[in-house]
């Protein structure tokens, strides 16, 4: 107890605060390490267990006054750490903004006061470093809990004021606090506010506002720029932006509908007395082109019905035919040279036109003649009413008013049936005052046909892709926004929300439901009344049975009206849409396309990245009409042919390539147009390749031109393929090849599973409701607001799993928009893409899969020669990379062949030789380029043919055959002997020229450059040397294979690459890389030793790693003193693997050693601003693992490509007798002769034991 008490007291006497500078001032915060408050924790233990000891009277003034001392550090460095985070979040806004003081008087007045006294606190921390004595001052700890309470009194009032601001302007829910906070500090500087915008209004870029006659004149707004395609609205009267911000924003708002009420209104006018129908879509905005459309079309239908009763038989057919005339000179129009927003207006008004012939033809066919009929009645019907001065939508026997939401420039539905029975029980729903839950598979336009219907009655939508991450308290905000402004929710993948959440929401909803049936102006939700707006609505979309859904509760299921939407007309859609593309055969092509796509869903494999579903189809059209556009004059099937074989065959596996262009073949008998080629970004690709030490190979040129096409149709791609195939260089090539063409591209490069999800979006603190970025939400906004259009990138190189991929899957469809927690909503900006690198998509939805163009790398194109020539080309010594390519194209191929498929120079298949650990071809000639490398320096000069054979085949035995297990060593060493056709001598002195042939095999021998001959393991082996008083595990006998793997670890250091050991328990791989690492020289190497447990986490990784690693530059850290940090990971595969087959540090692991580097994390991430990237330099890796089964998991290929691997076998008989005969004689020593004679039996009889208890007493699962 003394001795505990006494290292107490000397740890406290010398532990001190760590402090960090708090943003540009000289305000200085505390924190204790991680390591600290561990110590901390650990000292508490031991006190409150000396409370519990006999012997405390002794020492129990001691150990009561350590008691009270280390409390008060616990409570004060908790106290402090959330005094700290709250202090610095509202000092911004109390200090820094004149909106919040001007509304908060009291309140800033209260911080201020606050404010002092921290600063204060925390200068009495930074005089008094001293943990201990700093928080046991007196009336620290007290002063310290008053301060709290006024900060949270401080942070309910600024809630209060930011909820107040929601409920006069309810838009205001959707926009997140941080956001919020900006609009109302820049209030009376509209031109800062304009910046938000899109925020509330989706569809606006930016108002357009002339400046005020003085400086401190407010401007006034004249009218809006589009970021949904190029338009621009005018307000009909422009409106000087006066007052506070949460009022003139709600005035725009009204202004903007009452200006596209007036452009209606006079569009109606306009469109019966246009001269061309160009002249009218060129002057008009699109959603009122499409609204005047089909109230015409209503009004010509009735006419129609009028006609028909009085008599004319044919009216309906005459109608019908008008309507495929004008549909012919639509697509005639748009396959003349438009300008990007007047064709965007025809192709929507074609789609729309599309719809309103069939409804012709359909009337038709069912001999519809009376206006009340079902038939029709179903229909969307508008109705422009003088009385009312407003456009008014029927449909069955339910009525809306035209919401006069601005819609913007974009693109919009094809209609096919399946539409419009949605839209029937969707508009029934509303009538209800329900909610609507179409459920249905991935890809069959659940959610874009709400967003369509929304786009039809011009009414302000907003997705939100809901994710478990999202509490209660979020979701009741955003009920709050819809019941209090009208607006429509869809809530996709609904039912990846938790269920206590769930439950919640139905209580919720229902509360704005029930005031809507109740005909009330307002509702109370959360104890808050806000105004209510009966034109609010909500939809849930769902897709039953996939991975991490929740069932519904019942509670929740009786809000809703059920739709299940099953798969389209692909056909109709596909005509529709090569229509509004300016394809005049659009009827044929489409039935062509749909059949090729039933026949590959039907006849190709069932490889998970394969989608033949709507997305593909839409993709497939949109490069269609770019190509119809760009090359008018050639026939429509050859231009269809080449869009559906292009963008298919990036994706297409291996035979299925054959089936798929016998398919083309079939459909498209005679065609075979060669490929759009880009000869001159196709040049600069090639110039990349070779400027960056690689092959230009053709497949690797054309899997980089296929990811260029690939990006210019989606946004979000998978560039897949196993281990080594080339997808990393892929996108870096185009990057760099952009570059050559201008377009500057900015890489952001992480891996989703390195973190946890929350670490990767955000989140909110359940007890403050602060959001707190994660890394892509940061990327991804930093991308959104950057100036510029040159390409951003982010790369998200990791395994797949639902817990961060669903969440993404409004970010990957046309949405384009990351919705988090906190209610912020970040549109990925046209010039940023997502590029998933994946080895597979086992763990990928449909619904993932079918938003993304996929790019299919395939190991079989790749092959090892290029990595091979390129590592010949870089050698230094021209003369020896000569003499070495005939010996490298003669072996490395057949026996990496031989390794991995059990592949016979004669083409026969033998067993697979069995490895401790799986690697590729590609892994395998790494490692073999990577040993020649580390033996062949230039200073050697080795030229001579005979002396490199050798070498080379010295090199193939540890490096292709390094991970063999011991039985199939013996075969592989017969293979190499064979194969090399150099002859075996059975001397004992082999020089070059020969191989050895006195021992088994050549793995018993290296061959020494400096003596040009084979050298046996056994006489590198040196005498035990006994060290008294050394701990057991730690006892290394010099034995062959210590020798052997020695020398592996020394030539691998040589070249700073990675190393691992793997082999059964007991075969001496830790001790063996350990003693390794202790006799490096202290002056250049400093030794870290991790090891892993089933519990073993990212972030314990990444901080031991960073505790052992300084600052050296802005973002660049190393080990201290200039050294190299080599770091032992021992028990490597025994990381919990997740549900989706992670094991999180090795996700770690991976991005250092890929990247050079991690992400801050923890406190130490800096949401909302700067780089978080930390390169890490001058680490050398060392691991070790058993085999996989038990406790140990097999470890990810694409990671173990990175690593030189070693198979370490259990150590033969010799090998045992002369470890135990040397540690046994030295204990002997002691005794006499006759006991020590006995030592040689003593071990022999021992081992000859083992040998039976192995072989009798087998482990079974019980044992």
């Amino acid at each position: 107890m003394e001795q505990a008490l006494k290292k107490i007291g000397s740890t406290w006497v010398t532990l001190e605060f760590v402090f960090t500078q708090h943003k540009d001032t000289d305000v200085q915060l505390i924190k204790l390490s991680e390591e600290d408050f561990e110590t901390l924790e650990d000292h508490q233990l031991q006190v409150q267990n000396m409370m519990g000891s006999r012997y405390l009277s002794t020492f129990e003034e001691e150990v009561t006054g350590w008691q009270t001392k280390l409390s008060g550090v616990a409570d004060v460095v908790t106290i402090m750490n959330e005094i700290q985070r709250t202090w610095a979040y509202l000092e911004t806004l109390f200090i820094g903004s004149e909106e919040v003081k001007k509304e908060l008087p009291e309140d800033t007045e209260r911080f201020a006061g606050i404010d002092v006294d921290v600063k204060r606190v925390l200068k009495g921390f930074f005089e008094d470093k001293n943990a201990a004595i700093a928080c046991n001052k007196e009336g620290v700890y007290k002063l310290l809990e008053e301060t709290q309470h006024k900060l949270e009194l401080c942070e309910k009032s600024l809630a209060n004021y930011l909820e107040q601001k929601r409920r006069i302007f309810p838009r205001f829910y959707f926009v997140s606090t941080s956001d919020l906070l900006d609009i109302l500090s820049n209030g009376n500087q509209p031109d800062k506010v304009n910046f938000h915008m899109p925020k509330i209004i989706a569809a606006v870029d930016h108002l357009d506002m002339e400046p005020g006659v003085t400086s401190t004149d407010r401007p006034t707004a004249k009218g809006l720029d589009s970021c949904v395609g190029v338009e621009y609205i005018p307000f009909g009267n422009p409106l000087k932006v006066e007052g506070r911000v949460e009022y003139y924003l709600q005035d725009i708002q009204d202004r903007l509908i009452d200006s596209l009420r007036d452009i209606l209104y006079q569009s109606i006018k306009s469109f019966e007395a246009k001269k061309t129908i160009l002249e009218w879509l060129s002057a008009t905005p699109n959603q009122i082109i499409l609204t005047v459309s089909l109230l015409f079309f209503t009004k010509d239908m009735t006419q129609t019905f009028k006609n028909i009763a009085g008599g004319s038989a044919s009216a309906m057919k005459d109608f019908w035919q008008t309507k495929i005339d004008s549909l012919t000179e639509l697509i005639d129009l748009v396959r003349t040279d438009l300008s990007k927003a007047d064709r965007m207006k025809a192709m929507c008004l074609i789609t729309l036109d599309a719809h309103s012939r069939d409804i012709c033809k359909k009337l038709v066919d069912f001999e519809v003649t009376d206006v009340n009929h079902f038939e029709w009645q179903s229909q969307l019907r508008f109705e422009w009413r003088d009385a009312d001065n407003d456009c008014f939508i029927m449909i069955v026997d339910a009525e809306f008013r035209y919401g006069f939401e601005y819609i913007g420039n974009g693109a919009r539905l094809v209609i096919t049936p399946l539409t419009d029975r949605i839209y029937v029980t969707a508009t029934q729903a509303l009538k209800l005052s329900m909610g609507c839950a179409p459920a249905g598979p991935a890809g069959t336009g659940k959610t874009e046909t709400t967003k369509d219907l929304g786009a039809m009655l011009a009414k302000c939508i907003y997705v939100f892709n809901c994710a478990p991450e999202m509490d209660y308290k979020s979701m009741g905000d955003i009920w709050k926004g819809l019941g209090a402004s009208g607006a429509w929710g869809c809530f996709d993948e609904f039912n990846r929300l938790i269920a206590e959440v769930l439950s919640v929401c139905s209580t919720q909803y229902k509360a704005v439901l029930d005031a809507i049936v109740a005909n009330r102006k307002t509702f109370v939700l959360e104890g808050a009344e806000l105004k209510l707006d009966p034109t609010c609505g909500a939809y849930i979309t769902m897709n039953p049975g996939y991975i991490g859904r929740t069932p519904l509760p019942e509670s929740l299921k009786v809000l809703f009206r059920p739709v299940t939407v099953v798969v389209p007309d692909f056909a109709l859609i596909a005509e529709n849409m090569l229509m509004a593309e300016g394809f005049t055969m659009a009827k044929v092509l489409g039935v062509k396309f749909i059949n090729l796509y039933t026949l590959c869903r039907d006849l190709l494999s069932k490889a998970m990245h394969y989608d033949w579903g709507l997305r593909a189809i839409k993709s497939v059209l949109r490069v269609a009409g770019d190509f119809k556009r760009s090359e008018p004059e050639k026939s429509e099937l050859t231009l269809l042919f080449r869009s559906l074989r292009d963008f298919n065959l990036p994706k297409i596996v291996g035979d299925d390539l054959i089936i798929f262009m016998g398919l083309l073949g079939d459909l498209f008998p005679g065609i075979d147009v060669p490929r759009q080629r880009d000869w001159d970004l196709e040049k600069k690709i090639e110039e990349c390749f070779v400027e960056a030490g690689l092959q230009p190979e053709d497949e690797a040129l054309l899997k980089t031109v296929q990811l260029m096409e690939l990006l210019a149709v989606r946004h979000c791609d998978f560039i897949m393929g196993t281990s080594g195939t080339g997808k990393s260089t892929c996108w870096k090539i185009l990057a760099a090849a952009n570059g050559k063409r201008g377009l500057k591209t900015t890489v952001k490069d992480l891996d989703p599973k390195a973190i946890t999800t929350t670490e990767f979006y955000g989140y909110i603190n359940l007890t403050t409701r602060e959001w707190k970025d994660g890394i892509f939400s940061l990327l991804l906004r930093e991308n959104a607001n950057a100036p510029g259009t040159d390409p951003k990138w982010i790369i998200l190189d990791g395994d797949l799993d639902a817990n961060w991929i669903e969440s993404m899957n409004s970010v990957m469809d046309d949405n384009k928009l990351l919705t988090l927690p906190n209610g912020e909503r970040i549109r990925v900006a046209d010039h940023c893409k997502l590029l998933f690198e994946v080895g597979n998509l086992i763990y990928a939805s449909p619904a993932t899969v079918s938003r993304c163009g996929i790019v299919y790398v395939d190991p079989k194109n790749l092959g090892i020669e290029p990595y091979i020539w390129k590592w010949l080309n870089e050698r230094p010594d021209k003369t020896q990379a000569t003499n070495l390519k005939p010996l490298l194209a003669k072996m490395a191929q057949k026996t990496i062949s031989y390794v991995v498929e059990g592949l016979l120079p004669s083409g026969e298949y033998i067993p697979k030789p069995a490895t401790s650990v799986a690697c590729t071809e590609l892994n395998y000639a790494m490692q073999l380029c990577a040993m020649l490398e580390s033996i062949l320096t230039e200073e050697k000069g080795i030229n001579d043919t005979t002396q490199l054979e050798c070498i080379v085949v010295f090199c193939i035995m540890w490096s292709v055959g390094g991970a063999l297990l011991e039985s199939a060593r013996p075969p592989f060493d017969k293979f190499v002997k064979e194969l090399s056709g150099v002859p075996v001598s059975s001397s004992k002195s082999v020089g070059a020229g020969s191989l050895p042939g006195s021992a088994p095999t050549l793995y018993d021998y290296y061959f020494n450059e400096a003596m040009i001959r084979w050298v046996p393991w056994t006489d590198e082996v040196k005498d035990y040397e006994h060290v008294p008083g050394q701990p057991f595990a730690n006892i290394l006998v010099p034995t062959v294979d210590t020798v052997t793997f020695t020398y592996h670890l020394q030539w691998n250091l040589n070249i700073f690459r990675p190393v691992v050991y793997a082999g059964d328990v007991g075969t001496a791989k830790t001790v063996t890389i350990q003693n390794f690492l202790k006799n490096l020289s202290p002056d250049k190497f400093t030794f870290l030793n991790i090891n892993f447990s089933s519990r073993t986490t990212s972030i314990a990784l990444q901080r031991n790693l960073e505790s052992n690693v300084e600052k050296r530059t802005k973002d660049t850290y190393g080990p201290a003193g200039g050294k190299k940090l080599m770091l032992f990971i021992d028990d490597m595969n025994m990381p919990k693997v997740d549900l989706y087959g992670t094991q999180q540090p090795i996700a770690l692991l991976k991005l250092l050693l890929g990247q050079g580097g991690v992400y801050e994390r923890g406190e130490n991430f800096k949401s909302g601003e700067g780089t978080n990237w930390k390169n890490i330099k001058d680490v050398g890796y060392f691991a070790a693992m058993g085999p996989p089964g038990g406790a140990r998991s097999t470890v990810d290929p694409r990671f173990i490509s990175m690593f030189s691997v070693f198979n370490i076998p259990f150590p033969s008989d010799t090998s045992l007798t002369m470890i135990f005969s040397s540690m046994l004689k030295h204990h002997l020593q002691a005794f006499n002769q006759t006991v020590q004679a006995a030592g040689n039996k003593l071990t022999e009889l021992t081992l000859v034991l083992y040998s039976k208890i192995v072989q009798a007493l087998p482990p079974t699962p019980s044992k």
